[in-house]
């Protein structure tokens, strides 16, 4: 190639109003391929600017006659190199004849490379990827003009949304890198742009995706030292140990599934790990554990590759170490949160206070070292929240308590329970509570509480008092009512009513004159009939059936205890009841000839004799095969 010794360009604005040149920039593009010059203007007054370019080659001292530009616009001129407008390695100068500006130009020393080409992917791991890309015009280019190569990455989120903070640069002197320091399981935008070893400007630049490889969780989850809960159950020999952690960063998790892994194993033990250990995808976990021991916690992040290197750690004192938990009591009013504690011991403590959304603990979030037992937090947006407090003292702690009485914008955290009692003073004892809460807290919100007494339960006529916050009863002295009903109202600092309480009724159950009369007749009718009861059925019991049997003489007595029963159905059965002197000697005799005799007169006296219950045996005489004649009367 022909070197030029000089080369002068004449840019001649020439325009009505006034004109300024603000810039001028010029570059040779791609070394060889065209020179191009660009400005800006601008006018003060209305109107089109006509912009006449004019430029002459200078050799040595001398210039060439004036020429015109090539290919003008009304901001540019361009030179064709390759059709032979300039040599590629000529100095020119630039000069502006309105402003008699001149400007000098070298066209080798601001080169502005054209883009790479063929930009691959050729290898992936979970923290590298390796790229190549070609020069564009072989080998002998690449010598004759040796470039710079810039590698951009840029992080991209799941969402296709790109985080300038993950935005790493390499330079390098090749057509080939491994890119590292990479996250994984992460899709980056890659970008590969030119420059010319020795001055120039940046090329365009060509991008690639890539997305690094799979591996473990590179973290634990977050955890604080307090995030815990133990409750006592059965006999106290055990207790229910619930844990809570924050979620890791979706960049961090470097998997497209995670779980966690906790355990409250003791070290280098033989217990089974599924007795100690649990795998869960929420951020908490529940284990019963012994009340009196000391327990560690260790929680890793996991994916479906495995878990995380490392471990948080949470260590759970025994029962008795445990400092004792706060009553708390939460006032939430839009954006701004109010947190009231009431704890016995103050001295040399301190307060963590924990927040998130209602069961779900992914987003849990705490203020430390807070000493003042009102507590205020100003969030960026309202929302329903649950809050807990933890008690820390030295390396001690009472772990999370969460907060059950919660104002919620102007609602109360349960029903305002009223109680009536009637005391031996004729007084009615009127008390208030809310369950969940301690009433000693809540008077800091309370300015007063309304209680009001009526006779009916619609209470449309009705007596007001008005009760001071710090007091939850009152005693109201009984007159002439046989029905009293309370209601009671709560007032705020701000004068806002929350909350209309319940009608209780009371009935002062006042009796009638004539009830102790009624009372006692109804006792001796009861009396009186029972011991009619009793008396029927004793003399039922005492009564005896007589039977009367003419006199038999002896043979015929002989006959009869020697006959034998017959069951044939033309004869009757006598069963005859026996005096119990001769029970006594014919019980347990079976054959008739044991029995012994028994004279006319004897068996007369026994049948005609009225016999008791106790004079009488168990024991009868069958008389089977009499006359039915003999049933008369024969005496």
């Amino acid at each position: 190639m022909t070197s030029w010794k000089c080369l002068q360009l004449l840019l001649v604005f020439l325009r009505a109003g006034t004109v300024t040149c603000e810039a001028v920039n010029c570059y040779t593009y791609n070394y060889e391929d065209f020179l191009f010059c660009s400005w800006n203007s601008s006018t003060a007054d209305s109107g089109t600017t006509d912009v006449t370019v004019k430029w002459s080659l200078i050799s040595g001292s001398l210039m060439s006659s004036w020429l015109d530009c090539p290919e003008q616009s009304q901001n540019s001129c361009r030179w064709d190199i390759e059709r032979g407008d300039l040599d590629p390695n000529c100095v020119i100068r630039l000069c502006v004849s309105l402003f008699n500006n001149c400007y000098e130009v070298h066209c080798q020393q601001k080169v502005k490379p054209a883009p790479v080409q063929n930009v691959s992917l050729v290898g992936t791991t979970p923290y590298c990827v390796t790229l190549q890309w070609s020069y564009g015009r072989g080998y002998l280019w690449s010598v004759l003009y040796p470039q710079l190569y810039q590698i951009t990455c840029l992080a991209i989120s799941p969402e296709g949304q790109q985080h300038p903070s993950d935005n790493s640069a390499w330079i390098v002197n090749s057509t080939r890198f491994e890119v590292c320091g990479l996250l994984p399981y992460t899709k980056y935008l890659i970008k590969v742009a030119a420059i010319p070893q020795e001055g120039g400007i940046w090329s365009e630049s060509r991008s690639i995706t890539a997305s690094t490889d799979k591996t473990v969780p590179g973290l634990p989850p977050y955890v604080h030292i307090n995030s815990f809960t133990t409750i006592s159950r059965g006999n106290g020999a055990y207790s229910g140990l619930m844990i809570f952690w924050r979620e890791i960063q979706k960049q961090r998790i470097y998997g497209s599934h995670l779980r966690y892994v906790v355990s409250v194993c003791p070290y280098n033990t033989s217990q089974e790990p599924r007795d100690c250990t649990e795998e869960t995808v929420f951020n908490f976990a529940r284990f019963q554990i012994p009340a009196q021991q000391e327990i560690t916690t260790r929680i890793w992040s996991k994916n479906e590759i495995g878990t995380s290197r490392d471990f948080a750690l949470i260590r759970i004192p025994s029962k008795d170490e445990l400092l004792q938990s706060p009553d708390i009591l939460v006032v939430v009013s839009g954006s701004l949160t109010t947190v009231f504690l009431d704890i016995a011991q103050q001295k040399d403590v301190r307060f963590t206070v924990f927040w998130c959304q209602k069961e779900d603990f992914r987003n849990l979030r705490w203020l430390d070292n807070l000493r003042n037992t009102t507590i205020t937090i100003n969030h960026s947006h309202s929302v329903s929240l649950k809050y807990g407090v933890s008690v820390n003292r030295g390396e001690r702690t009472s772990g999370i308590k969460w907060a059950d009485c919660i104002f919620q914008n102007g609602e109360l955290p349960g029903l305002l329970e009223m109680t009536l009692t009637h005391t031996e003073e004729d007084h009615l004892e009127v008390t208030w509570r809310i369950p969940s809460c301690n009433m000693r807290l809540v008077s800091a919100v309370v300015d007063h509480y309304v209680l009001s007494f009526c006779s009916t339960s619609d209470c449309m006529t009705k007596r007001n008092f008005n009760i001071s916050p710090e007091v939850t009863s009152y005693s109201y002295h009984l007159s002439n009512e046989d029905t009293l009903c309370a209601e009671i109202n709560v007032l705020t600092l701000a004068g806002e009513k929350l909350q209309n309480g319940r009608i209780q009724c009371y009935t002062t159950g006042k009796k009638s004159s004539l009830y102790p009369i009624i009372i006692f007749a109804a006792v001796c009718a009861s009396i009186f009939i029972l011991c009619l009861i009793i008396t029927t059925v004793l003399r039922l019991w005492r009564t005896n059936i007589e039977i009367e049997v003419p006199p038999v003489g002896s043979e015929q007595n002989q006959k009869l205890l020697n006959a034998t029963p017959s069951t044939s159905s033309g004869q009757e059965k006598l069963y005859v009841q026996i005096d119990t002197d001769h029970c006594t000697n014919i019980r347990g005799r079976t054959d008739p000839k044991e029995i012994p005799e028994v004279k006319d007169e004897e068996v007369n006296q026994s049948i005609s004799k009225k016999p008791s219950s106790s004079e009488c045996c168990d024991s009868y005489i069958v008389m089977d095969g009499l006359d039915l004649g003999m049933s008369k009367d024969q005496s």
